[in-house]
């Protein structure tokens, strides 16, 4: 696997990996407290052709975020974590970059109201068993948006 060098995505600190380095669909942050689950996830986009940075923790994500220049296209957030859980995580993002488009991941249907957070901004929310191909197709429909309407 390739890693991307600083001077291929600016602001970054090296850690987004791309199995096509100079060639990417999307930069995504993805954010879970499982590194099984989240390492597997991140190899099957990068694969797809993402730029893929993964985080461990809404908090790490969030002095990423606070200390980056550069933003990514999307921002892949696990509902259930320790510390920050995902809904902190993403009420911090809205403040810090709020043209990211946020897809939150759940196992846990009815554990809040989501609509009422799609009103706040998020993007999309997703079960964690949903098949890579539908989250491909959230993230192209996120990334078209963003697009469409940039931050200013």
């Amino acid at each position: 696997m390739n890693r991307v060098k600083d001077s291929d995505v600016p602001g970054q600190d090296g850690s987004l990996k791309s199995d096509h380095p100079g060639q990417h669909v999307g930069i995504l942050f993805y954010v879970d407290d499982d590194a099984f689950v989240r390492s597997s996830v991140a190899r099957r986009l990068i694969r797809r052709g993402y730029l893929v940075r993964e985080f461990d923790s809404g908090e790490t994500v969030v002095a990423c975020l606070q200390d980056q220049a550069a933003r990514p296209d999307v921002i892949l957030l696990d509902y259930n974590m320790p510390g920050m859980d995902g809904l902190e995580t993403f009420q911090e993002i809205r403040h810090l970059s709020s043209h990211t488009p946020v897809i939150l991941f759940t196992a846990y249907s009815g554990a809040f109201n989501v609509e009422e957070v799609k009103r706040q901004g998020l993007f999309d929310v997703l079960t964690k068993n949903v098949e890579l191909d539908n989250i491909i197709q959230v993230i192209q429909l996120a990334i078209a948006q963003k697009k469409e309407h940039p931050s200013p």
